[in-house]
């Protein structure tokens, strides 16, 4: 017994179970590579890990507001991927790190926040990471992660941490609130 007369070759698939099928339309094959594409996306996405933009999200971006600007009180170095330290040893480092993507930022430069991050890491935990663009100096227009300026709000899951600007190093300049425009205050 063949399969229906006029079937394309993917009808045929779908409708018969091969050659000399039972003529009954099977979907089992389709469920079947559907279920392991989604099982074997979701481990990939286990394995490196989950990122996603939070900005919008009050409960998550913390004391971070899309639009915010901080000026540095301290010298801060800058690495290849963007964060900045305030460790003594980084900044003494980069000071003497001759690149285009590392260095010192010093105090006073002005940092506008531009996006909030979480990501998930199935080994590292789950992280926040807050981020800016530097509106001065020589290292205008550069993006930098805020992380390790920032002291923790609360503790959100599994090591993942709230975070707001550390007053140590960072001190509010301008405050976007919502729906206006930005307000120069210390806050």
């Amino acid at each position: 017994m063949g399969c229906p007369p006029g079937l394309s070759p993917r009808e045929v698939g779908v409708y018969c179970a091969g050659e000399g099928g039972n003529g009954m339309r099977s979907n089992y094959g389709l469920v079947h590579i559907a279920i392991q594409i989604t099982a074997l996306t979701v481990t990939v996405l286990m394995i490196i890990g989950c990122t996603m933009d939070v900005t919008e999200d009050p409960k998550l971006c913390g004391g971070y507001t899309k639009g915010d600007s901080y000026l540095l009180l301290h010298d801060v170095a800058i690495t290849e991927d963007g964060a900045l330290s305030a460790i003594q040893t980084d900044v003494d480092h980069y000071r003497s790190v001759s690149s285009a993507k590392a260095g010192v930022i010093i105090s006073g430069t002005t940092l506008k926040i531009t996006h909030v991050l979480y990501r998930h890491h199935p080994e590292n935990g789950d992280s926040i990471y807050p981020w800016a663009v530097v509106q001065s100096g020589c290292w205008q227009g550069r993006e930098v992660n805020l992380r390790w300026l920032s002291r923790d709000i609360r503790e959100l899951r599994r090591g993942a941490f709230i975070l707001e600007p550390d007053p140590n190093y960072l001190k509010g300049v301008t405050r976007k609130e919502e729906g206006t425009s930005p307000v120069t205050s210390n806050f």
